[in-house]
């Protein structure tokens, strides 16, 4: 009980997240052992088992973590008022801090969508869920009224986030940042924002 107590103190959780991010960031998930991020903090790896049963344990945390990022910012751009804005120029918003964040944060991103390994999926799959789930209810209020209930209310929802999936996921492969494709986005939300909007 002793040896976990002074585990415990050695490092925090924080810490822990902190060189693993970095570590699976520059090699990948299958690259990074735990070992090797009790090496990268010059400590044992059983102090990182005190706080993680495992490797893919602790990725998730980090997963847990981009979510949170992403859900909070998602939030932040619809709580921001533009003068008489409408739900429409919300949706926008809450659109460009989703393509703001998967820029900005590239392997947050990846490891959040675009990881497909069934150790991993099990943790991130319940993220994914919510997120989509607080995306698809606020475009279903912006089109309300606009599209059939039938149909349109759950389609629009998920062809939305496919594009927007869709175009993150390309600029963060050509290795853009943010800065450089802003107006590209702004315009593809434009578009599309427009195309639900008749």
């Amino acid at each position: 009980m002793a040896a976990r107590k002074a585990a415990e103190q050695e490092l925090s959780r924080e810490q822990i997240l902190e060189a693993a991010r970095s570590l699976f960031a520059q090699k990948g998930y299958r690259a990074v052992s735990m070992r090797g991020i009790a090496s990268q903090l010059g400590c044992s790896h059983g102090a990182i088992y005190y706080h993680f049963r495992d490797k893919a344990e602790l990725f998730c945390a980090l997963v847990e973590q981009g979510f949170q990022m992403l859900r909070a910012a998602i939030e932040t751009a619809l709580s921001e008022k533009a003068g008489n804005a409408d739900k429409l120029r919300g949706l926008e918003r809450v659109m460009m801090a989703f393509v703001r964040f998967g820029m900005e944060h590239p392997h947050h991103y990846e490891i959040m969508f675009l990881v497909n390994d069934p150790e991993i999926m099990r943790y991130s799959q319940p993220g994914q869920v919510q997120c989509y789930e607080r995306f698809a209810e606020i475009v279903r209020s912006a089109v309300e009224g606009r599209w059939p209930v039938s149909g349109g209310m759950f389609t629009v929802p998920w062809s939305l986030f496919l594009s927007l999936h869709g175009f993150v996921t390309h600029y963060i492969l050509t290795g853009q940042a943010y800065g450089d494709i802003v107006g590209l986005a702004e315009t593809h939300i434009r578009l599309l924002v427009r195309s639900i909007s008749s």
